[in-house]
């Protein structure tokens, strides 16, 4: 457990110390405070009314932007490690490679959490602020970002997987990417099939917004969101564990 934890401080201080991740993380902030007062101030005359911030940008968060952050975080911390050799320094320690895939998929899911949290908050202030946001709604919007924890971290198991293929980052996000959009599209065209495809259900939130909650429908999508998860971590620990440095 102690290696685990000091594993996950030290990916997560390589990711939070880059300035790219920094600077990703306040331009999301500000993405977010110039949507919402462009919408107050064009009146949905843009043919783009927000009618619930936190909500609506949610949205847009599952559907484009967590993802890609996945597959750029997944580049850096293992094909990049790979092309620079400093994955080797990692292997000297008294770590197994299970344990630094996980450390390392705990500490990406640690900063797009960060991203929840920061745009969760920003949304709430101003979708209050502005009338569009009700007091007593904040503890069910919450909830709302906090499932949507769960079907991010299949989706870094699969790029964790992606990673072990690519020689470098550019190709592990652009594949990733590629075969998201594929998995994404064949979920809206062939709808027999994406009951069974993780990434239909990035945005799952929504069962939770209803008046009643199936609780059936919920254990099953976590129950898909763990198979994947295992599958995908599997897949990657194969292969990982038989590289040699």
């Amino acid at each position: 457990m102690k290696q685990i934890k000091a594993g996950i401080i030290s990916e997560s201080t390589k990711l939070f110390s880059r300035d790219k991740y920094r600077r990703l993380l306040i331009c999301i902030g500000i993405l977010v405070i110039l949507i919402v007062l462009f919408d107050n101030f064009t009146k949905g005359y843009n043919n783009v009314s927000l009618s619930n911030p936190p909500l609506n940008i949610l949205s847009i968060l599952n559907i484009a932007l967590i993802p890609i952050i996945s597959y750029m975080a997944a580049a850096d911390l293992f094909t990049l490690e790979y092309k620079n050799g400093s994955i080797k320094a990692i292997l000297t320690r008294p770590i197994s490679r299970k344990n630094i895939i996980i450390t390392k998929m705990l500490s990406i899911l640690i900063y797009e959490m960060s991203i929840l949290f920061t745009v969760f908050i920003l949304s709430s202030i101003l979708g209050i602020a502005l009338g569009k946001t009700q007091i007593l709604s904040i503890p069910k919007i919450f909830l709302a970002y906090v499932m949507s924890i769960f079907p991010i971290i299949p989706n870094i198991f699969f790029s964790i997987l992606i990673s072990q293929f690519s020689k470098n980052g550019f190709s592990t996000i652009m594949l990733s990417i590629l075969i998201f959009i594929i998995l994404f599209l064949s979920s809206l065209l062939i709808p027999s099939i994406s009951s069974m495809i993780f990434i239909s259900y990035v945005n799952w939130y929504k069962i939770f917004m209803g008046v009643q909650v199936s609780i059936k429908i919920v254990v099953e999508v976590i129950g898909l969101f763990i198979i994947y998860s295992l599958i995908f971590f599997y897949g990657a620990y194969v292969i990982f564990k038989a590289r040699e440095y």
